[in-house]
């Protein structure tokens, strides 16, 4: 597909995940996360890996992988009382130090800075793990979730326009913040029941929408979660997010190269894809408690990515600046 074509379609999708989370936000997120989610996980991990995660060291996304494999064993929500209480303190603390160490990984090319650069992370990071528990809190809750889908998604899709020098790609982009705004602005009326099943499900989620009605001034609860107006209003912006970064992925053939994947390599992501199907049609808890370390690994794994993205756009539109005829 050319440029042009896939901008298009991104545009397109952009507004039939609007209009879907419009309808039924609960039921989209629940449908998204379990079906398109794991399948996303999968292929963007196998494409990073052939990219060496965009680290400069060959070995620098193991230290990444370390931290999220540490962070989920000592998630007592996905491991019950297996988690090691030893490390439960610290998972806000690990994701700010893989963060801060993607950040190392991905601008330094001497092996001591990159190994310097991350003890001095993981010092600093335990220095101050004492303090300010909840920024320490909401930092790990936000960049894994709303960050993620939202912010990191609209990153990509800037540096992509910006460096195609493509006005479709900058509108593609623009459409997407509004479409974000719309979902979380335009009333949304008389909020509609929801069912037990959908309720049970999504439990695990509830305490993203619990601290994005806080920042709006709510209180939080249950009630206005499910029940409320404003709850209605972040649901619709939390769905239409996830939703469009799964959809903006999978656009993105030729990024992907679905063709050029190896079938052997391509035949274990489906089993891997429908076995994660089954286990979520089995039990949504079940299913999201099993795919957390990779629906994490493939947020921590992608860290060193977002922050090529940022540099990328400051640098493009930096180059821009620097080109322009100056006044007099």
């Amino acid at each position: 597909m050319s440029p042009l074509a896939i901008d298009k379609l991104n545009l397109g999708l952009l507004l039939a995940a609007l209009g879907a989370a419009f309808a039924l936000p609960f039921e989209l997120f629940l449908f998204a996360y379990a079906v398109l989610g794991p399948l996303h996980y999968l292929t963007e991990i196998g494409w990073l890996h052939e990219r060496s995660f965009f680290t400069r060291g060959r070995h620098d996304w193991i230290v990444l992988a370390a931290f999220a494999l540490l962070a989920t064993l000592g998630a007592s929500n996905v491991l019950g009382a297996q988690h090691v209480r030893a490390i439960a303190p610290f998972g806000n603390h690990l994701t700010f130090a893989a963060f801060a160490c993607a950040l190392v990984f991905a601008r330094f090319e001497r092996p001591l800075e990159r190994a310097l650069g991350a003890l001095s992370v993981v010092a600093l990071t335990l220095a101050f793990a004492a303090t300010a528990p909840r920024a320490w809190f909401l930092f790990g809750l936000f960049v894994t979730t709303i960050v993620h889908v939202a912010v990191f998604t609209l990153a990509f899709m800037l540096f992509g326009a910006l460096k195609a020098k493509s006005r479709s790609g900058l509108l593609v982009a623009a459409a997407f913040v509004a479409c974000g705004a719309a979902a979380l602005l335009v009333p949304a009326g008389e909020p509609s029941i929801v069912g037990a099943y959908v309720h049970q499900s999504y439990a695990p989620f509830q305490v993203l929408n619990r601290e994005l009605l806080r920042l709006l001034g709510g209180s939080g609860s249950g009630a206005e979660i499910f029940a409320s107006e404003t709850g209605r209003r972040v649901m619709r912006c939390v769905a239409f997010a996830y939703t469009y970064h799964y959809l903006n992925w999978f656009s993105k053939t030729s990024i992907i190269g679905w063709h050029r994947v190896h079938k052997g390599k391509l035949a274990l992501t489906v089993a891997i894809w429908l076995a994660s199907l089954a286990l979520y049609a089995a039990s949504y808890e079940l299913g999201a408690r099993w795919l957390f370390l990779l629906s994490f690994a493939h947020v921590i794994l992608e860290f060193p990515l977002n922050h090529v993205a940022f540099a990328g756009i400051g640098a493009e539109l930096g180059g821009r600046f620097r080109r322009s005829p100056r006044s007099t």
